[in-house]
């Protein structure tokens, strides 16, 4: 019994191997050339290594409600909504000293990434 360095060495055999005697045309074992891509295929390249998550979503995000909660707790009112824009909530509210404020919050932990003064009055 031979054993094989890989799948690529185990597939070129698979290809030379058991072929027809008919001198027209020769075909390979269909059945070994299946287990050779499939078995390819389980493994991958890494011969296999569990796939992780590609991206930077690794944390779970805060939800809208606990997003209002914090900035309620830190003096702003009249919050409209949070949007949720990609990793970070966007929303209008009013400041602790009275300015319109567009306010962004990271959507994995909460901090405030930026204040932006606002000419409109949220409605809400």
């Amino acid at each position: 019994m031979r054993t094989f360095e890989g799948a690529r060495e185990f597939a070129t055999l698979a290809m030379t191997a058991h072929t027809t005697t008919d001198k027209t045309r020769s075909r390979p074992n269909r059945s070994l050339i299946a287990l050779a891509l499939g078995g390819g295929m389980l493994l991958g390249p890494w011969g296999g290594v569990p796939a992780r998550a590609q991206g930077y979503y690794g944390q779970p995000m805060i939800s809208e409600r606990a997003v209002t909660a914090l900035l309620h707790r830190q003096g702003f009112s009249r919050m409209s909504l949070p949007v949720l824009n990609r990793d970070v909530y966007v929303l209008d509210a009013i400041d602790p000293y009275g300015q319109p404020m567009r306010i962004i919050i990271s959507a994995f932990n909460g901090h405030i990434v930026a204040r932006i003064r606002s000419a409109t009055v949220p409605v809400w």
